[in-house]
């Protein structure tokens, strides 16, 4: 008949589309493994960038003492003696003005901070500021000799150093 449909016949099984919703087992273990593979190069290179923050972390607070030292010693005209305990990883200020002073040092008042506690968990390899492992800051905020401080976290060492005579204090 003219314009009538035509029958339809059901669907050969090899031409017959899954239009299921899901995916097989095989397609599943695909995925784990690529994405084991992926977590496998990544973590080493997470673990690093970690290490890294933590040492240029401390780097960066060692920086920041030694300048708090030097613009408390030219605000308050008072020299500011920065001590630094390599085997307690430990930086103490003396003579810093009460209001940043952590205490009272036999009169004095100090500032500490410990690298090896968090969020830093670093070790100090060496202090060394003219074979001395403290210096001072005069009234003027002026080191009276050049110096430095090396950290280390895991693989990684940063080199903070105290340039006296330019007055500036940088690390790598």
């Amino acid at each position: 008949m003219p314009g009538s449909p035509l029958p339809s016949s059901p669907p050969h099984p090899a031409t017959a589309h899954n239009h299921g919703h899901g995916f097989s087992l095989i397609e599943l273990a695909v995925v784990l493994v690529i994405l084991g593979v992926m977590t496998a190069i990544a973590a080493p290179r997470l673990s690093g960038m970690a290490v890294r923050q933590r040492v240029d972390a401390a780097a960066r607070r060692v920086v920041a003492e030694l300048d708090l030292a030097s613009r408390h010693a030219r605000a308050t005209g008072r020299s500011v003696i920065v001590r630094i305990d390599v085997s307690d990883a430990r930086i103490t200020l003396l003579n810093v003005p009460p209001a940043i002073g952590g205490g009272d040092a036999g009169g004095g008042t100090w500032h500490s901070v410990r690298l090896a506690d968090g969020p830093y968990h670093t070790q100090m390899l060496t202090a060394d500021f003219s074979g001395s492992s403290a210096v001072t800051f005069n009234g003027f905020g002026v080191a009276e000799t050049d110096g430095t401080v090396t950290l280390r976290a895991g693989d990684e060492n940063r080199t903070v150093t105290l340039d006296a005579r330019a007055g500036k204090v940088l690390w790598e």
